[in-house]
């Protein structure tokens, strides 16, 4: 790997070479994050004075890739954050959806959740969802004022901007707090949609959710049934999984898995067991 090659050496101009001509700042982080872990991380503060030479360039984009280079290697170095964060707050800046995406790697800087909490109350939606990307990866990603913006975000009409943030909200541990959303969706006409919710829905415990889940249950009793739209089995499949987590609860869905153990989706067959297992043997 010529990256990793020209890290352990110092060779920072090559190694931003290649990257900033790689498509995509993001694919630049994943590399150089790779690098690093691939060669020796105290090794690699070696290359931290090139790197500091290197945010002195008259190319913008090299000035980005080494402050991030600079703060991924020294956490601390507030220099470094500084730029990261400027870009950040300019909206005319070109180059602030790539210093969102690198700023993914560094969550927990002070400087930086400072600036982005008031990202989450931007038009563009596309900033908002990288800004609460970043927030639920960092260390207050359970606090009061982050619930807060999860759920004005979930107020926006743009469902899939919604399921978006729903999404990556329930994976940080606000699954109760998008509940609603994914009960929405699985009762939506949409078959892409109902089938992301029942696939988040089967990752979240709806029997300790009780009453508030029971919406959930007849649309993902349907979706189970639904062999004309589901045309790659993956909505039925998540469904019966979904349906197993109602546990004691669920028990209303048991005729409709057993019909669906002559399922010829194995996948499909494998899951409606699963379930009927979970609701059977739930206390």
């Amino acid at each position: 790997m010529q990256e990793m090659a020209a890290l352990s050496r110092g060779d920072m101009p090559l190694l931003l070479r290649r990257c900033v001509e790689a498509p995509g700042h993001s694919g630049f982080a994943g590399r150089f994050v790779l690098a690093i872990h691939l060669a020796n991380r105290d090794a690699a503060k070696k290359s931290v004075p090139a790197l500091r030479d290197l945010q002195k360039s008259q190319d913008a984009k090299v000035r980005l890739l080494a402050a991030f280079g600079v703060v991924f290697l020294v956490p601390d170095d507030q220099a470094g954050m500084d730029h990261i964060v400027s870009l950040i707050k300019d909206a005319q800046s070109p180059l602030r959806k790539d210093a969102l995406l690198l700023a993914r790697y560094c969550p927990d800087q002070p400087s930086l959740r400072e600036a982005l909490m008031p990202l989450l109350k931007e038009k563009d939606l596309k900033v908002r969802e990288a800004a609460l990307r970043i927030i639920l990866s960092s260390k207050d990603k359970k606090s009061p004022a982050v619930a807060s913006a999860i759920k004005e975000c979930l107020t926006e009409p743009n469902l899939d901007f919604r399921l978006s943030v729903a999404e990556k909200a329930r994976v940080a541990g606000h699954s109760k707090l998008v509940l609603p959303t994914f009960i929405e969706l699985i009762s939506g006409p949409d078959i892409e949609r109902k089938t992301s919710a029942a696939m988040n829905l089967r990752y979240m415990d709806l029997q300790e959710f009780g009453d508030a889940a029971k919406p959930a249950l007849m649309p993902l009793i349907e979706s189970l049934k639904d062999e004309l739209q589901d045309e790659f089995h993956n909505l039925r499949l998540n469904a019966a999984y979904a349906l197993g987590k109602f546990g004691s609860n669920g028990k209303a869905a048991l005729p409709a898995l057993k019909m669906a153990l002559s399922e010829p989706d194995l996948g499909v067959r494998q899951a409606v067991m699963e379930a009927i297992k979970e609701i059977e043997g739930a206390p």
